[in-house]
């Protein structure tokens, strides 16, 4: 992929991290990144390397009726008894990222997003390397779903984000229905159970390690990674559910 500066390519492993900050105040928001912070990518077969494309990232977003409404708040403009900005929102990006190593190849991104309601939200962008996007999102409270057409292409971004929930008093109460649903809720994914129970952080821990896991023994061609990639899920899954169980 030379337009990235990698040269070779083939299987290798690298160390990478990726830094940044992120500060709000009255609809505004500012954020700046490092990424690709770390080693070169260094390949198995020949053992030469590449430098990955180190991008420093710096952007801004605006709320425009938020911010009014934060600066006039005793003016507030209320749409059916509720602040303006819960009816209809608008959010406006811009963001640049460059390369240290490489100060002509410069990523320009711009794009705003309407949003309804708090409930559907519909965005445009433009790449000034690819071109054009556009995509929409639900808010269904606990279940996200967002999808985009990347540019000029067909190729589409589909994705679900899940928010961890906790049960009301009535079911936690219910000790036999309570650990009937954490036991289901485990059986769907590694974490499931700590999902139910409105644990985020503890879930996230079983269930990222998981997708990995799935997916190197969905795609890979060794029988041994396919083997350890299971008996991996199997003590995650165990793991888990054990962890949820105990703790309920």
């Amino acid at each position: 992929m030379p337009e990235l500066g990698i040269e070779n390519g083939g299987t290798g492993t690298a160390w990478v991290a990726d830094i940044g900050i992120l500060y709000r105040m009255w609809g505004v928001g500012i954020g700046a990144s490092v990424l690709n912070l770390g080693t070169e990518i260094r390949y198995f077969e020949t053992g030469s390397s590449d430098r990955l494309p180190l991008r420093i990232r710096g952007g801004i977003s605006i709320e425009p009726l938020v911010t009014l409404d934060s600066l006039f708040q005793n003016q507030t403009i209320e749409v059916l008894g509720k602040p303006i900005h819960d009816i209809v929102n608008v959010t406006l990006n811009y963001d640049r990222a460059y390369d240290p190593q490489q100060p002509d190849d410069t990523w320009e991104c711009k794009g705003c997003e309407f949003t309804f309601l708090n409930f559907f939200s519909y965005r445009i962008g433009k790449w000034n390397i690819m071109g054009n996007s556009s995509g929409f999102g639900l808010n269904l409270r606990n279940v996200e779903l967002d999808v985009a057409k990347y540019f000029d292409s067909n190729t589409y971004h589909v994705q679900l984000t899940l928010h961890a929930i906790e049960p009301p008093e009535d079911i936690k109460n219910i000790k036999s229905l309570n650990t009937w649903l954490t036991v289901a809720s485990a059986a769907l994914a590694p974490g499931g159970g700590q999902f139910y129970k409105g644990e985020g952080i503890k879930a996230s821990l079983f269930f990222v390690p998981g997708l990995y896991l799935g997916n190197s023994f969905l795609t890979s061609d060794s029988v041994t990674t396919r083997d350890l990639s299971l008996v991996g899920l199997l003590i995650l899954y165990v793991g888990a559910g054990l962890e949820a169980l105990l703790n309920n």
